[in-house]
């Protein structure tokens, strides 16, 4: 192994001697920045196919850099490329990429970070470093959204009419040299340039959790079992997990969906994991972006980005964004975290932000899919002029869904459609399981929703509200379940589903419906709508 530390402006190539005289050529990744002095960090990383950790101390300003040797001698066709891409929102970065050799055994192009015990020690062997010549690497693989010219970017005119500020975008610069992508999970090959990109357009089915907290439980048995629904969810042959995230209530007891996307992350190979909700209006969005850059990185692509204005409830006051943020501000929210997301470094200058141009770290050279969380016109609007995505609720059915896609005016958007699913016998039989067990838990959850303001709140009776769930949902025997989703597709042309599967209000009830749901339902459906 050859370690080493290089200015941040290099990538860069090394040489040393093997045992046997012969000369190794090696590729140096940037793994981290760290400042300061002191074992600061350990960083596991594969390259090349095998297990490089590494621990050292460094100095300010300096970039660890590491590097294995390959198996055998790279080819000329095994080097990177640097490639440039474009947003209509936030100007242009760019980004390094490895073309491998297409021997079986060239460095792999795509490395995925794992996680191992750090070594205690590490030899820093000498290397030369050089700086890379550009002209002298092949071009890139012709692409519709790539571009081989360097950025050379400008502030972007900001047009007097509209509310939001527009990014400040970097001066010319030598562009900063990212490291690969990680390897990206998707049912369909097709991609878009429009903001929905990560995105198909396949069937897909995922697994709705609340966290909510049955009678009887704590919450740490609570979130015990939203993890082990997840996991069972993978293995029923789910598609994605969505999280919800709510603050003070024994409705859901998860604060932070992105917290809890990542440890189930860790506990998953396959599955996708979003949050449904993150809300905006409780955090800062660039706080959120990074967490979700991150989360990003470290899975190789499988989070998804759901935000939600929110409600005018008790978590202003507490978190101190006040209900302002949450009347207006939600559009410029949404914005900032967009932009972010989409650029290398960023500047703002709004009605409720506004700081001096940083640069992006972490950076996802592809960014997670977002989705909006729709429940007013406004929000649809909001939306479908950022391109993005709705996820619509359990609180309406098709007839709605289907008029909110129409004013949304993307009809082949991925939107998403969350559903309440209990799948028993007979129809009867699974209305009788909810209706036992659903108003148990829903009746206290709603009681949190606690506005900041004293506004009045409609109170809703939970049975009644669990028999009009069971009337709009897929709720019955499996040939049941599969036709209600197989005509909410129809009418909404909606092709993503997320069930909540936990309402039953038991442990065993909550295994047993993702399992059969996935066993009898999803082919079923799959089949119906392919």
């Amino acid at each position: 192994m050859v370690t080493g530390v290089l200015p941040r402006s290099f990538t860069s190539a090394a040489t040393r001697s093997t045992a046997s005289g012969s000369v190794s050529t090696v590729r140096m990744t940037s793994t981290s920045f760290m400042t300061g002095a002191g074992l600061k960090k350990c960083t596991p990383t594969i390259l090349v196919g095998r297990f490089v950790v590494t621990a050292m101390s460094v100095t300010d300003s300096d970039e660890v850099l590491v590097a294995s040797t390959a198996s055998a001698r790279h080819t000329p066709s095994s080097v990177a490329n640097t490639f440039r891409f474009s947003s209509r929102r936030s100007g242009t970065a760019s980004m390094t990429r490895s073309q491998s050799a297409r021997s079986a055994k060239s460095v792999d192009s795509v490395t995925r970070p794992r996680i191992s015990r750090c070594a205690s020690s590490v030899s820093l062997p000498r290397f030369t470093a050089r700086p890379v010549d550009f002209s002298r690497w092949p071009r890139p693989r012709s692409s519709a959204s790539w571009s081989t010219s360097m950025p050379t970017t400008a502030r972007p005119p900001r047009a007097s009419t509209s509310a939001m500020p527009a990014p400040m975008v970097p001066s010319p610069t030598t562009p900063t040299l990212l490291n690969e992508p990680p390897v990206m999970h998707r049912s369909l090959p097709e991609r878009s340039g429009r903001a929905n990109a990560g995105y198909d357009r396949d069937v897909r089915f995922g697994i709705f959790l609340l966290a909510a907290r049955y009678p009887g439980q704590d919450d740490a048995a609570a979130l015990a079992r939203t993890t082990e629904a997840a996991v069972a969810a993978e293995r029923a042959g789910f598609d994605d997990v969505w999280l919800a995230e709510h603050h003070f209530m024994s409705y859901g007891v998860i604060p932070s969906a992105t917290l809890m996307a990542g440890h189930i992350l860790g506990l998953t190979s396959r599955i996708h994991v979003g949050t449904a909700v993150s809300v905006l209006s409780d955090q800062h969005p660039v706080a959120l972006a990074e967490q979700a850059a991150m989360l990003s990185l470290i899975s190789g692509g499988r989070f998804r980005l759901g935000v939600g204005r929110g409600g005018p409830w008790r978590d202003l006051e507490v978190f101190g964004t006040g209900l302002r943020r949450y009347e207006e501000g939600f559009a410029e929210s949404l914005d900032l975290l967009l932009a972010w997301l989409r650029s290398e470094r960023l500047g703002w200058d709004g009605e409720h932000f506004s700081f001096r141009e940083v640069p992006i770290v972490p950076r996802a050279a592809e960014p997670p899919p977002v989705s909006v969380a729709c429940t007013s016109p406004a929000t649809e609007t909001a939306a479908a002029e950022r391109g993005l995505p709705m996820i619509l609720g359990m609180h309406v059915g098709d007839e709605e869904k289907a008029a909110a896609v129409a004013r949304h005016g993307d009809p082949a958007a991925p939107h998403i459609s969350a559903h309440l699913a209990q799948v028993a016998g007979t129809r009867d039989e699974a209305v009788r399981t909810l209706l036992a067990g659903m108003p148990r838990w829903l009746g206290p959850g709603l009681d949190g929703y606690v506005p900041v303001d004293d506004r009045p709140r409609p109170s809703r009776d939970p049975a009644g509200y669990t028999r009009r769930l069971c009337d709009l949902h897929p709720v019955g025997s499996p040939d049941d379940c599969a036709a209600a989703l197989a005509a909410t597709a129809e009418r909404t042309g909606i092709r993503h589903f997320i069930l909540l599967a936990e309402a039953a209000g038991s442990h065993g009830a909550t295994l047993e419906n993702i399992a059969r749901l996935g066993e009898e339902i999803l082919p079923r459906v799959r089949t119906a709508l392919s």
